[in-house]
């Protein structure tokens, strides 16, 4: 079997580059198999943000976010590192979620897109369950913890700038390129004020490995 190499110059030197390593003309800087991964990831993000409003009686909009890493491994290659404590991080992060109360419990679904510990793109769905009041009738003047429950999801994982730091995540392997974090922990939202028909919200979600924080407008039907 004959192998094919291309010559090309680069700083007055000839590199053979095996058919392999070559980009598709049509397929840009993505394989196929990228690209598959990068199709069915915009689906699920798409698909699950559309179909939450059906199941809710409330919406809300996260916007933020605050990061506490529990240990400071890896801190040196975190983006947007606070001056308070040096592995906790600001990493935005816009959020959409529904929710529906029944009996003094809730169930809640959410999806979101932002960036990860070291600044990544990423996007992300999860759900949630536990107890909890309908804050369109519970009102209160001082901070109430209103939900108290068990989350679960997961979120896209960019492989190929995570390994170049030297650190290695758990992930569910979609391509060469990209992959899925799960992501289960404990999540206690509290009920801050109202503002008019609108409630403003502070979420907080308790992984192994981190713990997140984002304030959220909160409206109902």
């Amino acid at each position: 079997m004959v192998t094919e190499y291309v010559s090309t110059r680069c700083y007055d030197r000839h590199i053979l580059i095996p058919p392999s390593h070559r980009l598709h003309p049509s397929s840009g800087s993505l394989s196929p198999e990228n690209k598959l991964a990068v199709n069915w990831l915009s689906i699920i993000f798409i698909v699950s943000t559309l179909s939450f409003p059906l199941l809710s009686q409330t919406n809300t909009m996260e916007v933020g976010s605050y990061t506490h890493h529990w240990t400071s491994y890896g801190k040196a290659h975190f983006a947007h590192r606070t001056k308070l404590v040096e592995h906790d991080i600001t990493n935005p992060v816009v959020g959409y979620r529904s929710t529906r109360y029944e009996n003094k419990t809730y169930k809640s679904v959410r999806s979101f897109i932002g960036q990860d510990s070291i600044g990544q793109p990423i996007m992300g769905a999860g759900a949630s369950i536990g107890f909890g009041d309908d804050p369109l009738v519970t009102k209160t003047n001082t901070i109430l913890l209103q939900q108290l429950g068990l989350c679960a999801g997961f979120y896209s994982h960019n492989r190929k700038p995570w390994q170049r730091t030297g650190m290695t995540l758990p992930n569910v392997r979609l391509s060469d390129d990209y992959g899925l974090l799960p992501m289960v922990g404990i999540e206690a939202n509290l009920y801050l004020f109202s503002i008019k028909k609108t409630n403003v919200k502070m979420f907080n979600t308790i992984t192994p490995a981190f713990s997140n924080h984002t304030i959220g407008l909160e409206w109902g039907f």
